[in-house]
């Protein structure tokens, strides 16, 4: 645990309700800051996104799950699923500029 989450801890013990208020929006901030210096460290490793680098990327942030769409409407996701998107509206729409 670090510093910042051991002080977090420890002023929600002590303070109360509104404390914990505040607490949880500083650890809130400090998961953003995580994740975010997580993202930095992979670098552009755009071309290696595999399943596995989801797997990796979801253990060491606070996302629940992490789900990557290429432009050919492969979706894959960090439990391992992965499926074909191509014929969804939105991705028509969105990706390659097909409106209906």
């Amino acid at each position: 645990m670090t510093r910042i989450q051991n002080k977090i801890r420890s002023t929600q013990i002590v303070r109360g309700p509104k404390a914990q208020k505040g607490s949880q929006t500083v650890q809130h901030a400090l998961q953003r800051i995580e994740n975010s210096a997580y993202l930095a460290s992979m670098g552009d490793s755009s071309a290696l996104i595999d399943v596995d680098t989801l797997k990796e990327l979801a253990n060491h942030t606070n996302f629940d799950a992490v789900r990557y769409v290429d432009r050919d409407g492969n979706n894959l996701s960090s439990d391992g699923q992965v499926c074909q998107i191509q014929d969804r509206s939105y991705l028509k729409r969105d990706v390659w500029g097909k409106w209906p």
